[in-house]
């Protein structure tokens, strides 16, 4: 056994070094690459093994050959490997499979792109074949689970959901329009979470072939938080189908965009096709409104609005309308008016008033039906009412604080025998009780409480002038004593 195997490797080393016939078979060899598998903050690059290609011998021998890779970008590196190939026989075609490994750095752009050639290189290292040697490189910005929300023709709620790997994709209902529909997007970021790479500038598009499918205001462009890695986000985007959107075949076109932090960029397109189907009896409740808005027990009435859009392609000449709840005694039955078809005189509206003379301060449903060929209902709406309970206004009164202080003070007494003056003050304060009154209670206020007394005291010179005015009307009294006793 082991002299077999000697003889075996033997034979191979012994193989000469093609010198021509040899070919690559595949005139492309691809690295599928990942960029999920880089799973450290220090690591440059990632192992890539290439799909499998064939090389043919068409010599009558077999040849030994050196795979290699030639015009790499700065970063790549790649593994030489020399190949047996069997010669052509009654039991060989001689082929042989073999494949490339190269050292991938994280820097392309998600897609396809070339990078270089493999070629195969034979006697005194001279070029025997090449083929082109491509990078496919996978989007780290993953929508995984898209999903559509809609009222299909039968006025009933639809669901259709859609996987990763699908492209392009169909509603199984169609639609209405001037119905709502909702786009939900679940975006991740699939870069592994040690590696620690963010994914940025997330947009995304949503564009139509039809630009009667949106109304004037709908927004294509929407910018999505940035996502660090293995995070997910869900998106939703919701919108009415123009109400003037024909009937027939509509394709929306979503781009989902983003860069990740190394500044590579990755792009997801989808398409999705739907078909929009007009009836022939479409009377819509277009919009109900009630006045005032809140309503409540206060008032002794309310008014409520009532819009109606013919949306089919006929003309209703015998259109009807009901409007009812029992609690509230409301039994309105409007009969047999003319509404054109959509596109022309398709517009409905009245004011109703209804008493509250029943009502009581809850919730009530009112029942809103369409009808066509005067008792065929075509749509339906139960409309919430709130009536509120009648709360008056309420004042708060604030009541002024008043205090009044009576204050006596004694008159000051001069002795006119006295070198001493004497002072005898008293102060006589009459305490009234003041209230302040509120919702709350009373509080008693005495004057006790706000009210100080200060007194200056009399100099030595006010004493002084004193005593002098004294001596002087002393003296004018004398003076006339004495004249009267001369006149007699």
């Amino acid at each position: 056994m082991i002299f077999i195997f000697i003889a075996s490797f033997s034979v191979f080393a012994d193989a000469p070094l093609a010198t021509s016939n040899v070919d690559i078979v595949d005139t492309e060899v691809i690295l599928d690459v990942d960029y999920g598998q880089f799973n450290d903050d220090d690591q440059d690059t990632i192992v890539v093994t290439s799909n499998t290609f064939v090389l043919k011998n068409n010599n009558a021998e077999e040849v030994k050959v050196i795979l290699e890779a030639t015009g790499l970008p700065t970063g790549y590196t790649f593994e030489s490997k020399t190949v047996i190939i069997p010669a052509i026989s009654e039991t060989s075609n001689g082929e042989t499979s073999v494949t490339l490994i190269v050292n991938v750095p994280h820097d392309k752009d998600a897609g396809k792109e070339s990078i270089g050639s493999v070629i195969i290189k034979g006697a005194n290292d001279g070029e025997l074949d090449s083929a082109t040697l491509s990078q496919e490189t996978e989007s780290m910005l993953s929508l995984d689970n898209f999903k559509v929300e809609y009222i299909d023709e039968d006025g009933k709620q639809e669901s259709d959901s859609f996987g990763e790997s699908d492209d392009s994709f169909e509603l199984e209902k169609k639609v209405k329009p001037h119905t709502e529909m909702t786009f939900i997007f679940k975006v991740e970021n699939l870069l592994d979470n040690n590696y620690d790479i963010d994914v940025e500038n997330i947009l995304l598009t949503i564009e139509t072939d039809d630009d009667d499918f949106f109304d004037s205001d709908f927004e294509e462009e929407y910018e999505l938080d940035d996502l660090g890695a293995e995070d997910k986000e869900e998106f939703e985007v919701t919108f009415i189908i123009n109400e003037d959107a024909e009937a027939g075949d509509f394709t929306i076109d979503l781009t989902l965009e983003g860069e990740d932090e190394e500044g590579s960029e990755y792009k997801i397109q989808k398409e999705l096709s739907l078909s929009i189907e007009r009836e022939k009896d479409d009377l819509r409740i277009l919009e109900t409104e009630t006045t005032p808005e809140e309503v409540t027990l206060c008032s002794k009435d309310f008014s409520f609005k009532v819009a109606l859009r013919n949306f089919g392609y006929k003309d209703e000449k015998f259109a009807s309308l009901t409007i009812f709840n029992e609690e509230l005694g409301i039994n309105e039955n409007v009969d047999t008016f003319q509404i054109d078809r959509h596109g022309d005189d398709d517009l409905w509206e009245k004011d109703f008033v209804f008493s509250l003379k029943n009502a009581k301060a809850k919730t009530y449903d009112l029942d809103v039906t369409t009808y066509v060929d005067k008792d065929e209902p075509v749509d339906f709406e139960r409309v919430k009412l709130i009536i509120g309970k009648c709360v008056a206004e309420e004042k708060e009164v604030v009541a002024e604080e008043e205090s009044k202080t009576e204050v006596i003070t004694s008159t000051l007494d001069i002795n006119e025998n006295d070198d001493e003056s004497e002072e005898d003050e008293e102060e006589l304060v009459d305490e009234k009780t003041l209230s302040n009154e509120n919702d709350e209670g009373k509080t008693a206020l005495t004057s006790s409480t706000i009210i100080e007394t200060i007194e200056d005291s009399y100099s030595q010179e006010d004493f002084l002038i004193g005593i002098i005015l004294v001596a002087i009307v002393m003296m004018l009294a004398i003076i006339i004593m004495f004249f009267v006793v001369l006149l007699k």
